[in-house]
């Protein structure tokens, strides 16, 4: 198989240029189609992939500046499309795959050295659904398929859903330095370090890890709501207080005084240094909703020294966004893998230059104007230097995106066909009935579309004595009524979902969908 695949890839490019090309205008890609690409990828993966072990750097470094593959929260599944709670973020689980073997065939062109993924490889999803092996392979078997001499793994929320701490260090991704830290400081080349933060070192994801409990402290201290009953964790919380919702997280006091010993280090030696997290720090380059907790601590170190730190790039808020801050540096948070239009590319090369310059292109909507939901113009190429202003040169997005339009469709056939069984399953019981009601987005409008959950001993909503706050409707179903938006935390939805299971309402294929 690999013979054939080899075979029949075109002879220019089994060997990988120097100087990054567009593809020809209307050429479809060699692995173009999943098996395909798998080919492809099975093909390379066993000569010239990154490995576990970094490859032996070359005796001599190559000629003009080095380049650095860079992308975020791939976050694949094998399921269908989906959204958000809100239903306003359109998720393409399996194309994001795709949108990985692109990447990976844009770096093979482009020659990149070494690759950074910003977190959120997988989806959270494959933990319920006993995927997480098979997901974590199926993309690296395609990142692997990258010719750098290198890849480093950030750690994102997703990855720490489907691994506990302790089964990291057993899995495939790269993301302990020599000191067994997440943390850490990778040499690029002769000028330029890369220092990879844990935006989780402190977090609410696993309660046998050693930041839980400085985590609930904080959390008790900014937003105790998050621990009671409320199905709105934002709900009266002023908006420079968003960010204490559990997705997110912070560094250690331990972390911070590491940090300022790197840098004092880079800075001493005259390297220049670029500083990777999952969670964004500085709020003009995201949402006040996906910034780290402690975020002003790490930047006023960071800020200290300004000379040495030339950016920080991020992934995390899906709808990416740019912007300089008051010391200069530029923080790029990077458009989401899996939240690219179908067809459509969402990655980056950074070429990095002896003389402190760096440079950002983007392959696809890699990076778009902040705070414009991931609609807004987007970036072609960043010049990352003290006082350059960059302009966003690519349009922005069209509405709805390529193929949105024919997945919410899909989601609410399943919706429907869903409702018709367990409709007919508790007509056939006597047990009472509770309705949920979720609102989907379909065209120009709201769809309220109703999962019933048979009763199982107490209220099946937390809203069982009136519609939930914010809720935008409710249902009368028997002896309740409730309403749940699908902004709800995940944790109320999952309740209301087991509830469901208890009565006897799973359907295949409408599982996903209610939660």
């Amino acid at each position: 198989l690999q013979r054939a695949t080899l075979a029949a890839w075109p002879a220019s490019r089994r060997t990988a240029p120097r100087v990054a090309s567009a593809p020809a205008a209307g050429r479809a890609p060699p692995w173009s189609g999943f098996r395909g690409a798998m080919a492809f990828c099975g093909a390379f993966c066993s000569g010239g992939g990154t490995s576990n072990a970094e490859q032996p750097e070359p005796c001599a470094q190559s000629p003009g500046p080095f380049k650095l593959g860079l992308i975020a929260d791939i976050q694949y599944a094998d399921r269908d499309d989906g959204t958000d709670f809100s239903g306003r973020e359109h998720r393409h689980f399996r194309h994001a795959l795709e949108v990985a073997m692109r990447a990976v065939q844009h770096w093979n062109e482009a020659g990149v050295d070494k690759v950074i993924q910003l977190g959120d490889v997988i989806d959270g999803y494959n933990s319920q659904a006993k995927q997480t092996d098979s997901a974590l392979n199926a993309v690296l078997d395609v990142l692997d398929a990258c010719r750098a001499r290198a890849r480093y793994d950030v750690i994102g929320n997703h990855d720490l859903y489907n691994f506990p701490r302790s089964a990291l260090q057993g899995s495939r991704l790269q993301c302990f330095g020599e000191e067994g830290k997440v943390y850490r400081v990778e040499r690029l080349n002769n000028r330029w370090d890369a220092v990879i933060l844990d935006g989780y070192e402190r977090a609410l994801i696993h309660a046998e890890d050693d930041g839980f409990e400085a985590a609930q402290k904080l959390m008790r201290k900014h937003n105790p709501q998050v621990f009671g009953e409320r199905a709105d964790w934002f709900a009266g919380l002023p908006k420079e207080k968003h960010r204490f919702v559990p997705y997110n997280g912070a560094v250690s006091s331990a972390q911070m005084a590491w940090l300022e010993g790197a840098l004092k280090v880079s800075a001493a030696e005259g390297r220049k240094v670029l500083v990777f997290t999952h969670i964004p720090l500085f709020v003009g380059a995201t949402k006040e909703s996906t910034l780290l907790w402690n975020a002003e601590a790490v930047l006023k170190i960071l800020h200290t020294y300004r000379d040495t730190v030339v950016a920080v790039f991020a992934g995390h808020d899906h709808d990416g966004g740019y912007a300089v801050d008051p010391a200069g540096l530029h923080h790029i948070t990077m458009n989401s893998a899996l939240t690219a239009d179908v067809g459509s590319d969402c990655c980056a090369v950074l070429e990095c230059y002896d003389d402190g310059r760096a440079r950002f292109i983007a392959h696809g909507r890699a990076c778009v104007v902040s705070k414009t939901s991931g609609q807004g113009k987007a970036y072609a190429e960043l010049h990352l230097e003290k006082g350059f202003g960059n302009e966003p040169s690519l349009p922005a997005r069209q509405p709805d995106g390529a193929g949105a339009a024919e997945m919410r469709a899909a989601r609410l056939a399943r919706f429907d066909t869903a409702w018709r069984h367990i409709t007919q399953r508790c007509a056939s019981e006597r047990s009472a009935v509770k309705s949920v009601a979720m609102s989907v987005g379909a065209g120009g409008g709201i769809r309220a579309v109703r999962i019933p959950a048979m009763a199982a001993g107490r209220a099946a909503s937390p809203a069982a004595g009136g519609p939930a706050e914010g809720a935008t409707g409710a249902f009368a179903d028997g002896e309740a009524r409730a309403a749940l938006e699908l902004k709800a935390p995940r944790a109320v939805v999952r309740r209301e979902h087991r509830a469901w299971r208890a009565g006897g309402g799973v359907i295949a294929g409408a599982q996903n969908e209610c939660e």
